[in-house]
Order: C-alpha cells, then structure tokens, then sequence
C-alpha cells in the first residue's frame, strides 16, 4: 500500500507522529536510498513512531492477501503488460504493482480530498522527532530526504493522470530499473494505463472496506 493508502486507513486524529509512524517503513526506506535498514518488528523509540511503523507493516500484510489487489491485478495484467511492452518499459511485475497502489492514492483522493494535505501536515509536526530518531540511529544524511518529501508534496499533485505516470516514471529511476527519463510516448502509455487503474480501483474499492 502506498502512503495516503496508510493514512487514510489507519490515521488517528491528533496522532502526529503516530500517523507518520504510519509512513515510516517506506518514508526511510526511500530516504535513505535503502541503506539504512531498522528492524520495525522490533522495539523501538519513540512509541508512536514505533507503533505506527508497525501498524504499516500490518496493513501491507493486510493489503497483499486482499481479494481487492487480486481483483485489480487480474483485471488489468494482460492489457497493460501488453502496453508496456509496446513502449519498451521493463519490469512488467513491478511496475504494475507499483502502479496500483499509487493509483489506489488517486481513488481515495476522490473520495476524501483534503487527505493528503492532512498527512503532510502531520508529517511536519512530526519532523523534528524523526529527525532525533535518524540522529540517534546515526543515519542524519536521511534527514534530507525525509525534508525533500514533506516539501514536494507529491502526492498532493495527483490531479493528472500524467502526474500519475511521472510519479512512476520517478519509482523507477530511484530504484534503478530504469536507466533513463523516459519518453513523451512512453509517459502517454503510462498515463493511459493509469487513467485504467484509478478507474479498477474505483469499482473495487468498496470491498476494502467492511
């Protein structure tokens, strides 16, 4: 699940850092480009921050085994993988993954809009104490990243399809699994098939919840 999935599922008014908590697997993963790695199964401090981050790895836990990503994976595999393909996209698995749950952001954002400016704003609040955590861990060259992030406020931005494929376009730059920005005609490809799965997303997403 990607972050405003994590926020919009299991935020806590109030809960600042609790809620970043709730980013915190992927916020230091992608911040610190990987390489540093806590045990979130482990004890950790501070608490919220903690139970947050294992709230996180719950809900992906959660996420994957749901009859909802089978549904919107299976109704979408042939068809797109047949799209990338034809534009010479690489990692045909991954990226389809990726592109549900970044697509599932959109779906919700239809239905609560000010989620995200929400999340950011708790991320904020919560900066500082992230910022001691990274320092204690001795990991502040991860601090950066996690400024760069609450300030882009990407997510905010998903007004577009484009923005949709763009986003992509950047998960595979960062991870590596694409060497290079891609083209106009590969981002309209993109675009096009994500336009695809918020619209999946959409129709299914009443099954995720009770």
């Amino acid at each position: 699940m990607n972050f405003l999935g994590h926020f919009v599922f299991d935020h806590q008014e109030g809960q600042s850092l609790y809620n970043a908590g709730l980013l915190g697997p992927d916020l230091i993963r992608n911040a610190s480009k990987g390489q540093f790695k806590p045990n979130w199964k482990k004890d950790l401090h501070p608490i919220e921050w903690h139970r947050g981050a294992q709230q996180h790895l719950l809900r992906d836990a959660w996420f994957h085994q749901h009859p909802f990503f089978k549904r919107v994976y299976d109704e979408n595999r042939d068809s797109i993988r047949e799209r990338f393909e034809s534009v010479q996209i690489p990692r045909f698995y991954f990226g389809l993954h990726v592109a549900i749950e970044m697509s599932l952001d959109k779906a919700l954002l239809t239905l609560h809009p000010q989620a995200a400016q929400h999340m950011y704003s708790d991320l904020e609040t919560a900066f500082p104490q992230i910022a001691q955590w990274l320092n204690e861990h001795e990991f502040p060259q991860a601090i950066a990243g996690v400024e760069r992030f609450i300030d882009s406020r990407y997510i905010e931005r998903y007004q577009a399809d484009s923005d949709l494929a763009y986003g992509l376009m950047r998960v595979y730059l960062q991870t590596g699994a694409s060497r290079q920005e891609w083209s106009t005609e590969q981002l309209n490809v993109v675009a096009g098939i994500m336009g695809q799965l918020v619209k999946s997303n959409q129709k299914h997403l009443p099954s995720l919840w009770p």
